[in-house]
């Protein structure tokens, strides 16, 4: 068959001993529906500042926005990150407003002035798991629920990502983090699941990172009254190391520019059992 070049919509490119998958060919084409070809591209999806007001005036063309907000959600195969954005936009597919409109045509813009990024796949010597999870308290003024975000890596490489609302409103940081870690948890066991299948064994367990001390007090001392959420992390992550202060380089996942920040948070290394 020969070495793989373009398939459904992504292209992938040899480069630097690696492969980079690009959507370069796709961006364009949203571009073109959306008649932005000619736009002038924006350095980040979201604005700094938060609208003073919600608008409630309806968009006249809903078909067109759901079309394209459909498009880019696509788009998040290989741009982890547009997730946090696109997660915004489509949570306002029902009845799209003119503000609504205005943040997509933003997130086009960037869109626009990032035609390069695309995802890098490299060989790596490592086999090991590392997911870093992360959420915003009660981020969204509308409805005071917060948005959790992950990221895996298999050695060097990002192989999983997710952002998305949470469906319940967290009474406190600790608690939005913990639903995070939740989520990652299952997604880091259902990944050793399928490397398993896949005949790749982990020399260790996989390990989570969180930035969020008070996570860390809930789960060392059995608490008392647990939810669906404590009961699955501490049945799934039986053994607890040390967290490690003020170590540089950590990730802060998909903030509210749908980013990968790096800062020096304290971070609680968390081994899944066994694998």
């Amino acid at each position: 068959m020969g070495a793989p070049s373009f398939f459904l919509g992504i292209e992938t490119v040899s480069k630097d001993g690696g492969l980079f998958l690009s959507q370069q060919r796709y961006m364009r084409d949203i571009l073109s529906r959306a008649g932005m070809v000619d736009c002038k591209p924006l350095a980040t999806p979201v604005p700094v500042s938060r609208p003073s007001s919600d608008s409630v005036v309806p968009y006249a063309d809903p078909t067109q926005y759901r079309s394209l907000a459909g498009a880019l959600q696509y788009l998040t195969v290989t741009r982890p990150d547009l997730s946090f954005t696109v997660n915004r936009v489509y949570q306002h597919m029902h009845s799209p407003t003119t503000e609504h409109w205005a943040m997509l045509k933003r997130v086009l813009r960037y869109v626009k002035g990032t035609l390069h990024f695309g995802l890098f796949i490299r060989p790596s010597s490592s086999v090991a798991v590392h997911a870093f999870s992360d959420s915003d308290w009660a981020g969204d003024p509308a409805d005071r629920k917060s948005t959790s975000g992950f990221a895996v890596f298999l050695g060097g490489n990002l192989i999983s990502w997710s952002c998305r609302k949470q469906r319940t409103v967290a009474r406190s940081s600790t608690e939005a983090e913990y639903k995070a870690l939740a989520d990652v948890s299952a997604e880091v066991t259902w990944l050793v699941s399928l490397l398993h299948e896949l005949g790749v064994s982990l020399a260790a367990p996989p390990t989570l990172w969180c930035d969020n001390l008070e996570g860390f007090a809930v789960l060392l001392p059995k608490p008392k009254t647990m939810n669906g959420d404590d009961g699955y992390v501490l049945e799934d992550v039986p053994h607890l190391s040390n967290y490690v202060p003020n170590l540089p380089g950590c990730i802060n996942t998909f903030n509210g520019y749908g980013g990968l920040l790096f800062d020096s948070h304290i971070l609680l290394e968390i081994p899944l059992g066994s694998c």
